[in-house]
């Protein structure tokens, strides 16, 4: 493999790393503290960009994308079943 290929494996390789540590820095940004943040209306499947659902993720140790789609909506179905409560997937006040 000659210098230059190499050098420009080598960009090419610092460029995707760099990248993916610019998204995974944001990303850990934006996730809400699951201790302190409160939900305050009722959260249910098709909210997007939310970020109360954001806020019910982080609770629930998901990717706290805001918005709430079938993989939400099992987390919650689970937890409610755990605790005995009506296992309709939503989430009230």
């Amino acid at each position: 493999m000659s210098n230059l290929l190499k050098s420009k494996f080598l960009l090419g390789l610092m460029i995707v790393a760099t990248l993916f540590l610019g998204v995974t820095v944001a990303r850990a940004a934006v996730a809400p503290d699951a201790s302190t943040c409160q939900i305050t209306k009722t959260l249910k499947k098709g909210l997007k960009n939310d970020t109360q659902v954001k806020c019910l993720q982080a609770k629930l140790s998901l990717t706290a994308d805001g918005s709430f789609g079938n993989m939400t909506k099992a987390a919650v179905i689970a937890y409610q079943t755990t605790k005995g409560l009506g296992a309709d997937g939503v989430v009230g006040a």
